[in-house]
């Protein structure tokens, strides 16, 4: 047994020609500051697709599991001693290239026989279904070889059978696989350009190495491509990747105007899910460029479709946000009632790593209240001894001399 499977074996497992409706989201509860992807139709039979890592998954290995010292420690070790640590957040650096390599993950050697002989068998089936006049299925093959290499964070390999895919779907003329392919492909560069945040910093960087800057530009005119093709549904994830490319490039006008197209487009298909994606990245935009007045309703409102979506992880999040909106704008007792919030919802649902993050929010925000009210005490005791001393001193002082009597007037 060599573990491979027939070519019609495999095709069993994949085509079949129906009509699979309107275009659906790859997540149940996409995220906001998030790349949108599309779900394959079910005809398609693609592999799934691993889960996104949460918001809280992401905290509670980076910040709260117990080998997070043990980790940070090994990780400062392998990149070695630097002047400047500033250094290491700048991916045009030499450090930051090599911190962000030693991120990406390692993949375990033992699954990769299982791995190779499926990428194997793909690849098979492509090429005989090809020399079959099988299109149909040769295409899928190589959207499947893609979702593996995806799967095992291998953006390159990815791209590269997307484009085949891509390539097979132009020669069949199947405008639904195209638009699915120009999708794929841009969410990949947009993987590869800026590795996933899931810490409620927003897609994108601070500083981009111009690699990065390139592969967002590929990735927007792969969306727009896809924007011009996709149905409705297609056109709000592609109106919501393009927000994100150009934000991260730092167009905030062109990031605002693309998640505002998605928002209207979200309101005539009727769709609360696409509204609350769309405002939470107007809103997280807004907060952003530090447009408060702006972020404050774009946010309470997402907060507001996650509660009737039953999305607690959105709602969490959108709490913390209009915390530190509040303590932006100077309000520590409403900043203090979002973030208690947000650590009540997140125990609620068991997110662990949230819980403990925003209860040192709220630890920081009793501070910022406790520190107000003793500034103000001690301001309202040195005035009241101030008044006091300078009563005394009225008090205290000699009673002034009299006038001298006014001279008689000469005659």
């Amino acid at each position: 047994m060599t573990g491979k499977l027939s070519a019609a074996q495999l095709a069993e497992r994949l085509p079949d020609e129906a009509d699979d409706g309107p275009t659906q989201l790859a997540d149940r509860y996409p995220q906001i500051d998030a790349p949108l992807r599309v779900e394959p139709p079910p005809s398609m039979k693609a592999p799934a697709r691993n889960d996104a890592p949460s918001r809280d998954s992401h905290i509670r290995r980076s910040a709260f599991a117990p080998a997070a010292a043990t980790i940070r420690g090994d990780v400062l070790k392998a990149l070695g001693a630097v002047d400047d640590p500033t250094k290491f957040l700048d991916p045009r650096t030499a450090e930051g290239t090599k911190l962000r390599s030693l991120d990406r993950a390692v993949p375990d050697p033992a699954a990769r026989g299982p791995f190779d002989t499926k990428i194997s068998n793909f690849r098979h089936l492509a090429f005989s279904s090809r020399r079959a006049g099988r299109r149909e299925t040769e295409a899928q093959a190589y959207f499947s070889m893609g979702v593996m290499h995806d799967n095992q964070g291998q953006f390159d390999e990815a791209l590269r059978a997307y484009g085949q895919f891509l390539a097979v779907a132009r020669e069949i003329e199947d405008v639904e696989k195209e638009a699915l392919a120009y999708n794929a492909m841009g969410v990949d560069e947009m993987a590869a350009a800026c590795p996933a945040k899931t810490n409620g910093e927003g897609f994108g960087a601070a500083a981009l190495a111009d690699q990065s800057v390139e592969r967002l530009e590929k990735a927007i005119k792969l969306h727009a491509r896809h924007l011009e093709i996709a149905d409705a549904g297609g056109r709000f994830a592609a109106f919501t990747n393009l927000g994100l490319c150009r934000g991260a490039l730092g167009d905030a006008d062109g990031a605002a105007r693309h998640h505002q197209d998605a928002l209207r487009l979200a309101i005539e298909l009727e769709s609360s899910s696409g509204q609350s994606i769309a405002v939470g990245n107007l809103g997280s935009l807004a907060l952003r460029r530090g447009d408060l007045a702006t972020a404050r309703p774009c946010v309470e409102q997402h907060l507001q479709l996650a509660r009737s979506l039953g999305d607690a992880g959105a709602e969490v999040h959108a709490h913390l946000k209009l915390g530190h909106l509040a303590a932006a704008e100077g309000d520590d007792g409403r900043a203090l009632a979002s973030f208690e919030a947000a650590a009540a919802v997140a125990e609620q649902v068991g997110e662990i790593g949230t819980l403990k993050r925003a209860n040192c929010y709220v630890g920081v925000a009793r501070g910022s209240l406790t520190m107000d009210a003793m500034f103000r005490g001690l301001a309202d005791r040195v005035r009241a001894d101030e008044a006091r001393w300078a009563a005394a001193a009225a008090a205290d002082a000699p009673a002034p001399a009299p006038a001298p009597a006014p001279a008689p007037a000469a005659e």
